[in-house]
Order: structure tokens, then sequence, then C-alpha cells
């Protein structure tokens, strides 16, 4: 379970991303927050999809409590006993290859 299938867990993970952050770090500055996969300016642009930027973390946190997925063993979350798929060892491991 990768948890994706949520669509609250989708807005919380979304919630959690600082888009803004990530430009200046990564960029320079020298770019746009976005939350789609094609940028502005392409013929393929939905301005739809960046109505959100907004990074709130403590949204995000009460969405994924909401959800069932509590802060866990070494701090990471988990429902049911279980951490989410992504967060797994065998995906770390599979993407370490």
């Amino acid at each position: 379970d990768l948890c994706f299938n949520d669509l609250q867990v989708r807005r919380a993970i979304s919630l959690g991303i600082d888009r803004a952050d990530i430009v200046e770090q990564s960029l320079d500055g020298h770019g746009n927050p976005t939350c789609g996969l094609i940028p502005p300016g392409d013929e393929f642009y939905d301005p739809r999809m960046d109505l959100n930027k907004t990074c709130d973390i403590h949204e995000a946190a009460k969405i994924l409590d909401k959800a069932g997925w509590k802060i866990g063993r070494n701090e990471i979350r988990e429902r049911n006993g279980k951490i989410p798929e992504l967060l797994s060892k065998r995906n770390f491991n599979r993407w370490s290859r």
C-alpha cells in the first residue's frame, strides 16, 4: 500500500511540499513553483493545477492523523502498525541499486 489511493493522503502530501523553497534552494530562485508536471507556458498547461501551491505542514499533519496515519516508531507515520510502502526498506533497497 503506497497510500496514494487515498485522496486525503495525496492532499496532505501536496500540502507538505514547500514548492517555493524548492525553487529557491534548487534553482537559486530562477523559476516558478508549480503543482503539476506540465509547466506554465506549455500548450497543455492547465492553470487549475496550480490553484493551491500553499505549504501547510500543520494542516497536512491533521489530514494524515484523520486518515489514520499516526506518528509511530522512529517518528515515521504508520497505520495499523505498518509504514507506507513508499518508505519501506524494500523500496529503498530497490532504489539504491
